[in-house]
């Protein structure tokens, strides 16, 4: 139920494995250090003992040799004594170095807020159950139990819909995001096989907020594709499907069924480009959503930045997204055309199709803002870096947003698409000049109920403070901090 607010309201799990990073809790993003570091610290100050106790021994050597001897023990000392500072000091300002320098004891969390952009406000949690308005943790099959029980999300929905299978193990599963799309090759020869074969084997996706939820960049399997919390989550909607195998495809997974033999000599392969293509997938038999693979070595390089065009060519597998979301108050797109209606200021950029890693931003475009002006935005802070995106819209626009048909949000492949860093949203917004054409539609019954179950925060203010602020901020930058958190509003206007 869509309540009226006034500026100023607000509407309102730990893993084993090593080396992992976590996204904290806004209310509470400070740094979490285990008993590794705390180690490391103690074993260095007594090796900086042990080192300057030496030094009275050895007496019987000669007077020259007692002091090179004492200067570099006193040295090694300095040496030990400067590290551990270097790493408490980074460490504890949330520099995040384990981020990238990774020890085995230490389990640091991460707490950069530029590290924060790889985690979208909401995530997609598959499952083959229908009915669910509580998820509980549970052990992961394709991992072998090997991170604990836990409620496992992914940013990426087309990979949530591999997940709506039942005990995806890796005995007959296997899952790859390596060569560019997910691949999913299944070993139809084992009993389990039956949920992709068998027509009618259903599931649903759910879509759940990120907060409690942290990844690892040494993940086991899939990185930081792969997220967890170990407590309860509730949803905050549900995709249904009558069949996983339909809705992989949907997604655009390139789906392989193969027999037993194949299935293991694909598993073994040292080379996943060469095994694949030598397969047909279903795509291909069903003529439906048939994508190419990245070129080899793309897999492998992070980030390339194209400094003359300010772009930036994403091709790690851990965070790349493989589709993106558009939204259109239109309901039946077949090809999405380059139009050349560009509000970022850029007149050079053409005719670009819009495109976001963010579903939740997406939903705020299922009405047409173009006669209808509104204020949408999300500020982050080093303390609040995953706060909700906000809508604004005028008190008299209600019976719209709640009876206005939604068109619906289209699923597009991410392939020819370029994200410029200091244009528009930066990494949220993607553009490409080519047309595109839509893998899957999400629909909603309403406008509202499309933005609000995706968790967008909506707000309406009456008609004349809407205008007054409209006139003084066309993008409505004040409106939007006003129904921030205020510890957060505080701390932005801090900076």
């Amino acid at each position: 139920m869509l309540t009226r607010c006034q500026p100023g309201e607000t509407e309102g799990e730990d893993g084993r494995s090593s080396h992992e990073v976590q996204v904290e809790d806004p209310s509470t993003l400070k740094l979490r250090r285990a008993g590794g570091h705390t180690r490391i610290s103690e074993l260095g100050l007594l090796f900086i003992l042990a080192t300057l106790n030496q030094s009275q021994f050895g007496w019987h050597q000669p007077r020259g040799r007692r002091v090179v001897s004492k200067i570099a023990r006193w040295l090694v000392a300095g040496i030990c004594v400067a590290a551990i500072l270097f790493f408490y000091f980074y460490r504890n300002v949330g520099v995040g170095l384990s981020s990238w320098l990774r020890w085995p004891c230490a389990d640091v969390h991460l707490v950069r807020p530029q590290d924060t952009l790889i985690k979208p406000k909401v995530l997609f949690c598959g499952s083959n159950r229908q009915d669910l308005t509580k998820i509980t943790p549970c052990v992961e099959h394709m991992s072998g139990g090997a991170e604990g029980a836990g409620v496992y999300a992914t940013p990426h929905i087309d990979l949530a819909a591999v997940w709506m299978l039942r005990r995806p193990h890796n005995e007959w599963a296997l899952v790859s995001g390596d060569l560019g799309p997910f691949i999913f090759v299944c070993n139809v020869d084992h009993p389990e096989a039956v949920q992709v074969t068998k027509e009618r084997y259903g599931g649903s996706i759910y879509v759940v907020p990120s907060q409690d939820f942290y990844a690892s960049k040494a993940s086991i399997h899939t990185g930081l594709n792969k997220w967890r919390t170990p407590t309860d989550v509730e949803p905050i909607h549900r995709f249904d499907f009558d069949s996983v195998l339909e809705a992989m495809i949907d997604f655009g997974v390139q789906v392989y069924l193969v027999d037993e033999a194949t299935f293991q000599k694909v598993r073994q392969a040292e080379d996943l480009y060469t095994a694949i293509e030598q397969l047909v997938s279903e795509n291909t038999r069903r003529k439906k959503n048939v994508r190419p693979f990245w070129p080899r070595g793309w897999s492998h390089t992070a980030m390339q930045q194209n400094e003359e065009k300010d772009s930036i060519e994403i091709r790690d597998t851990k965070i790349v997204p493989r589709v993106l979301f558009h939204a259109s108050p239109q309901p039946d797109i077949v090809l999405l055309e380059p139009r050349a209606l560009s509000a970022r200021g850029v007149p050079e950029e053409g005719a670009v199709v819009f495109a976001t890693p963010n579903i939740g931003l997406a939903s705020i475009w299922l009405r047409d803002h173009s006669v209808r002006p509104h204020f949408s935005g999300s500020h982050s802070t080093p303390s609040y870096p995953i706060l909700p995106y906000i809508a604004v819209f005028r008190e008299s626009h209600r019976e719209l947003l709640e009876t206005e048909p939604s068109g619906g949000i289209y699923v597009l492949p991410s392939d020819h698409f370029v994200s410029y860093l200091k244009r528009g949203m930066g990494i949220s917004e993607w553009t490409s000049d080519r047309p595109v054409k839509p893998l899957y539609k999400l629909s909603f019954s309403s406008v509202l109920e499309g933005m609000q179950s995706l968790g967008v925060q909506v707000h309406l203010l009456d008609d004349a403070t809407f205008k007054k602020a409209y006139e003084a901020d066309p993008r409505g930058s004040e409106v939007l901090r006003s129904f921030m958190p205020p510890p957060a509003r505080a701390e932005l206007e801090q900076e």
